[in-house]
Order: structure tokens, then C-alpha cells, then sequence
């Protein structure tokens, strides 16, 4: 593109901006630097007090302090709550891109602000069938599916009560999808089982693979003997409970060391 050309202007809310998050907020960094900041003039939107600085210089980057809001349905009030502070960017954007799965609602403000907006939602996860944004195996993503999740990362009666009654709150996102112009799913599968229990994407959604993220050097040394080496987070539904109990029978049966 001519750097005379006048280039579209594109509006980035995203909760968390790299380096805080986790894959999610990787990519869409990488997104933004690598493939979002050649085509578009740029402004990103971020709860997050101190991103990333290796980004391009033309990227206008702004800290709102309402997408620190802990708590989603909160956060959605608010979002409502704070349109006429939206409207002074949105007026002014031509396409509107929403990776973060928190922000959905946000959709829904955008068209009313400016009615014939593009929004590009970007989902990571399955928060638009479950208010955990987790669908487990030969499970209904239903509420109980939800209060199994959140028990199970907290161990708290009172917050899976509660998220209990967050699962038929979380039906606002299924409502805002039908504002969202494109759908971006970061895999088959996972459009698969979207598409699954909400058949009305099937239109509108692509399947577009997250960018590889930069290989770091390891520079650990292996020894004789055997040494597994566990690079994850600490999450219970991604697996870490399991894996801690996998240790456990391992040290039982052989000598090894567990970084």
C-alpha cells in the first residue's frame, strides 16, 4: 500500500494488552504488529496500564480504565453505562475488532452508536455458550457445566452459586453475536462446536489459525537422567490438577526430576 494512501481506520478493544494475558492477548498483539498495522491506521483500546512496546509507532494506543473491571457482568454494565465515552472513537472508525471474549457485549453499543460500523469478533474460547467460556467433554455447555468449572478452579460454594445464575446472564452474547458483521474461530473444531449450538454463525464465521508465537532459546541442560520439564500454567480445566497427580505416580516408580 502507497504510504500516501489514506488507510481505513480500524478500533481495537481488547481487555488485556501483551505482555499481560496469556495466548490470546499474544496473538492478538502479533496480529496487530505484524498484519493489522501494514493495512489499517490503528488504535487500540486496553485496560491494561503498560503494553508491549515493541509495536509499530503509528499504533495510537489508549488505557481505559473500565476494562479493568473485574467482574463480567459489571463490566458489561459499564460498557452501556459509558457509550457517549465509546462515541467519540467509534464515529470516527470504520471497522471495530473485538478479541477478547469479556468484551462481546461491546458489539451491541457499537451498532447503536453507529449503525452501519464493521465488528470483527475474534473468539478464543466458547464464552458465547457457557458464562466460563469452557465447554467440557460429553457435556451440554448448560449451567451445570458452568458451576462444575468454577468449583473446580475455586473450590467456593458461593462463587459457583453465583456463576450458576451468571450462565443465563451470559445469553446477552448470543444476542450480541447478531450485531457482529465477521466471526473469527481459531480453529475447525472449535467452529465445529459453536456452530454446534449456535447454527447462526455458520454465515458469518472464518477460520483463521493464531500466529506462531517467537521460538525462545532454551538453554536448560538435560542430564542422564529423566527430566520432564512443564512450561504450563497452573489452570485446573486445563489440565494441571491432572498433571500434579501424574507427577505423583511418576516419583512413585522412577528417580526423575520435575522442573
Amino acid at each position: 500500500m502507497d504510504d500516501k494512501t489514506v488507510k481505513p481506520k480500524i478500533l481495537v478493544f481488547s481487555k488485556l494488552f501483551w505482555p499481560e494475558g496469556g495466548g490470546a492477548e499474544l496473538a492478538t498483539y502479533l496480529i496487530i504488529r505484524d498484519v493489522l498495522s501494514k493495512y489499517f491506521d490503528v488504535t487500540v483500546v486496553s485496560g491494561t496500564k503498560t503494553p508491549e512496546q515493541d509495536i509499530p509507532g503509528s499504533i495510537r494506543y489508549i488505557y481505559w480504565n473500565i476494562l479493568e473491571t473485574r467482574y463480567k457482568p459489571i463490566e458489561w454494565i459499564k460498557l452501556f453505562a459509558n457509550i457517549n465515552w465509546l462515541k467519540r472513537f467509534v464515529e470516527k472508525t470504520d471497522i471495530v475488532y473485538i478479541p477478547s471474549h469479556t468484551l462481546i457485549p461491546l458489539s451491541i453499543a457499537l451498532k447503536i452508536i453507529k449503525p452501519d460500523i464493521k465488528i470483527v469478533l475474534h473468539l478464543h474460547n466458547y464464552q458465547i455458550l457457557t458464562y466460563t467460556s469452557v465447554v467440557l467433554t460429553d457435556r451440554e455447555p448448560d449451567m451445570a457445566t458452568d458451576m462444575i468449572v468454577e468449583y473446580g478452579e475455586h473450590k467456593s460454594l458461593i462463587r459457583t452459586l453465583l456463576t450458576g445464575l451468571g450462565h443465563y446472564i451470559n445469553y446477552i452474547n448470543r444476542l450480541a453475536i447478531r450485531f457482529v458483521d465477521k466471526i473469527i474461530c481459531v480453529s475447525n473444531r472449535q467452529y465445529e462446536i459453536l456452530k454446534k449450538y449456535v447454527p447462526e454463525i455458520r454465515d458469518k464465521t472464518h477460520v483463521i489459525y493464531n500466529p506462531p508465537p517467537p521460538m525462545p532459546t532454551v538453554n536448560k541442560r538435560i542430564g542422564e537422567e529423566p527430566t520432564l520439564l512443564y512450561a504450563g500454567g497452573g489452570s485446573y480445566i486445563k489440565g494441571f490438577a491432572m498433571l500434579l497427580n501424574a507427577i505423583a505416580r511418576l516419583l512413585k516408580r522412577s528417580k526423575a526430576k520435575i522442573y
